[in-house]
């Protein structure tokens, strides 16, 4: 069975409320910059980034989905820092 002292019992209402309030200010920017790089025609700038090299419609969208997720994952460093440091 596992035991919690009265310590930790009394820290995890504080924590879960930090966690809650934080993911909601990422969610809530992740949210923005979507709609920011939608309304801004980021998906045809990024498509013909991926059509420029010149390969065929396969690699082509392999070269446009590694783009979208390397553009995602660098604007989640900020906040990785923030949580985890």
């Amino acid at each position: 069975m596992l035991k919690i002292d009265g310590e930790k019992h009394a820290k995890a209402p504080k924590y879960l409320k930090v966690n809650t309030k934080f993911s909601l200010v990422s969610s809530t920017f992740f949210l923005i910059a979507q709609i920011v790089f939608i309304v801004s025609g980021g998906f045809n700038y990024i498509n013909t980034i991926a059509v420029s090299f010149g390969f065929g419609y396969i690699l082509a969208g392999l070269i446009f989905t590694g783009i979208l997720l390397l553009a995602f994952e660098i604007l989640k460093i900020p906040f990785w820092l923030i949580l985890y440091l």
